[in-house]
């Protein structure tokens, strides 16, 4: 069976996914993942160094804000210390480390 793009997309249906397809009528489809997909590896990181600054990591693609909250949290709950983010209307999103 072919299934659109879109309609993939909109189902997260991704290339080896095992599905249950049950047709319900009036062109409708039912499915159900009967295996949960493998997790993706994690990005591999490049290290850029660049002449008289830090060096840079470049994962190949852009982060987002979440995905930057998300880690420093976990930096800062590894550390035993809380998270405070203030500025959240500029380009940059600021945050500082509270003991």
């Amino acid at each position: 069976m072919v299934i659109p793009a879109q309609a993939r997309k909109q189902a997260r249906i991704d290339t080896g996914d095992v599905l249950n397809i049950q047709v319900e009528g009036d062109g409708r489809l039912s499915t159900v993942r009967l295996t949960q997909p493998k997790e993706k590896l994690p990005a591999k990181v490049r290290i850029l160094q660049r002449k008289g600054k830090h060096p840079v990591g470049d994962i190949g693609r852009p982060i987002t804000r979440s995905e930057i909250r998300a880690v420093l949290a976990e930096l800062a709950s590894s550390k035993g210390m809380k998270l405070a983010t203030f500025d959240t209307h500029i380009k940059h999103a600021a945050v500082q480390v509270i003991k």
